[in-house]
């Protein structure tokens, strides 16, 4: 997966500043069916930096509409927390930091912990790392997904004609109700605190 991963689609002139465990799957998905043909669409999703531009935070042409995405950081870890380490066979990015897999969340929070922000991977590293916030045109919630895809078709259809389809059925990552104590939520309010604040998310403690 490109890091960094702000993805430039020249046919849209649209800049997607995607996050890991937040949308990331479905919409580029959804921009390999839009632009790219039959034949083609299993490369490119596999490998979509051999076909558009991926590009740092800060080298986002001027003329490029930006939209990002952002999830509640609690969720965002759950989610990660399932899809990569509660799983019989070990996730490679992992587990070349240290981090196995079948540990239990409380385990995994304690450990990206002490990895500071910007040396974190991108599946858990803090949002406001990734996003170019003075230059975003609009910020997508994957808890009002649907709602806020509606309004990122019409800022792309306004801004280079071209129309682009529903959002799809998001992935099925929520893992179950997971039990996290004080001391692990305190962890991970603490961490990424920034993200709290900045997108107004609420802490639970």
């Amino acid at each position: 997966m490109p890091d960094p991963n702000n993805c430039l689609v020249h046919e849209s002139k649209t800049a997607f500043q995607f996050i890991c465990k937040a949308c990331n799957t479905s919409t580029k998905k959804l921009l390999v069916d839009a632009h790219i043909d039959a034949k083609q669409k299993k490369a490119v999703f596999r490998h979509p930096q051999k076909h558009w531009k991926f590009c740092t935070k800060d080298d986002i042409p001027e003329d490029y509409l930006v939209i990002g995405f952002t999830r509640h950081p609690e969720e965002r870890l759950k989610s990660c927390w399932k899809d990569k380490l509660n799983q019989p066979k070990p996730f490679s990015a992992f587990r070349r930091i240290g981090i196995p897999n079948n540990i239990a969340f409380s385990d995994f929070i304690d450990l990206i912990f002490e990895i500071p922000n910007n040396q974190c991977d991108q599946h858990f590293r803090p949002m406001y790392v990734d996003l170019n916030l003075e230059r975003l045109d609009y910020l997508v919630r994957v808890e009002h997904v649907n709602e806020d895809w509606s309004t990122v078709q019409k800022k792309i259809f306004e801004h280079s004609g071209v129309s682009y389809p529903t959002l799809g059925k998001q992935n099925s990552t929520s893992p179950r109700t997971i039990e996290i104590d004080i001391k692990t939520r305190e962890k991970i309010v603490n961490k990424y605190c920034i993200d709290y604040q900045q997108f107004h998310y609420e802490t639970r403690l």
